[in-house]
């Protein structure tokens, strides 16, 4: 493994807060809560070679299959960067008999592992769409359930959704709706630069090792110090979700969410007004271009509202649910709800 010369790291470190074209964001407050239950043990799953992705899958209770209501599939996708473990509070929220829960770990994020040759093909944003469809291609196909898919991405988790979602082939499963919660959106907010960030992409594709082993370690530094996200993964998680984003062509996520609007998909949007990563205009706007169904808006909550507002998103998810697969009439507009 390159080392990477620590004492000229550490000064590089110390010296970026002098660089203001950087994205920074103020910490705020956490809210007190309780710790949520364990999630059940990681699975893994091969991906033509390219990748093995790391997965929780919680089935139905069994008895539950035996009865005669549709069983569903909701499938939890992370932003960039993160993990399905940022749905550790809400997933203890969706507990219904008949739901089958996936939270899948992007390539490159976690326990989700990519080949060296394979890398920028595989964390890329739509290269990562398309993994994502392949994985729950395998995991629903031909299964109960796979009739009707919920997807439920946070923040640029929300993209890949409206990826997947749009892709019209080789999907073996049927999406019946799509829950964007803190949503990335169909322009860049503020705290991301999609002029820096594709440098950076620019670089790692000279596939020099020295430069690309300083820039992970330079790019955790920005996400954990600057960005205040958490630091306990290696430095390839953060550079993922770097490239994740920097790769992102905003048109297509437009024009995506206009062919989604024409299939008449159910959207669920939840967003915060204090979240420091999207400035409220975001959410607003994708919501407004979205198909109908449920709108919370609370005053706070921070870019992480699956987790600090996860009881009433929980509670508003299962009912919109429900209503879907009874095919109640969600095609009418809904007043949005203004929550603390």
């Amino acid at each position: 493994m390159l080392r990477v010369p620590h004492a000229r790291w550490l000064s590089s470190v110390k010296n970026y807060k002098r660089w203001r074209f950087l994205p920074r964001v103020d910490a705020t407050p956490r809210e007190a809560r309780d710790p949520p239950p364990p999630l059940p043990s990681p699975r893994y799953l091969d991906v033509h070679g390219r990748c093995t992705v790391e997965y929780i899958d919680i089935p139905p209770f069994k008895e539950a299959l035996r009865g005669h209501e549709a069983p569903v599939t909701i499938v939890l996708v992370h932003g960039a960067p993160g993990s399905y473990n940022d749905f550790r509070h809400l997933i203890p929220k969706l507990n219904h008999p008949h739901w089958r829960i996936l939270g899948i770990n992007l390539p490159g994020y976690a326990g989700s592992k990519v080949s060296g040759e394979h890398y920028l093909d595989s964390v890329s944003a739509l290269p990562t769409a398309e993994l994502v469809l392949e994985v729950v291609n395998k995991l629903c196909g031909g299964h109960e359930g796979s009739d009707n898919v919920f997807l439920v991405g946070h923040s640029f988790g929300a993209h890949t959704v409206i990826n997947v979602a749009a892709q019209e082939k080789h999907k073996k499963f049927t999406v019946r709706g799509m829950a964007l919660l803190a949503p990335a959106g169909c322009r860049p907010h503020k705290v991301l630069r999609p002029r820096e960030s594709a440098m950076v992409v620019n670089m790692l594709r000279r596939d020099n090792p020295v430069i690309s082993a300083l820039t992970s370690h330079f790019i955790k530094a920005i996400y954990t110090r600057l960005l205040k996200f958490p630091s306990d993964q290696p430095a390839g998680h953060y550079l993922a979700g770097l490239v994740r984003a920097g790769t992102t062509d905003f048109n297509v996520i437009r024009e995506q969410v206009d062919i989604l609007r024409e299939l008449k998909i159910p959207t669920l949007a939840a967003w915060s007004q204090n979240d420091v990563f999207m400035e409220e205009e975001i959410p607003v706007e994708l919501a407004r271009l979205c198909s109908p169904g449920p709108r919370l808006v609370f005053a706070k909550g921070g870019h992480n509202v699956q987790k600090t507002r996860a009881e009433q998103i929980g509670n508003a998810l299962s009912k919109w649910i429900e209503e879907v697969v009874d095919e109640e009439d969600h095609a009418k507009e809904q007043p949005i709800q203004l929550l603390p």
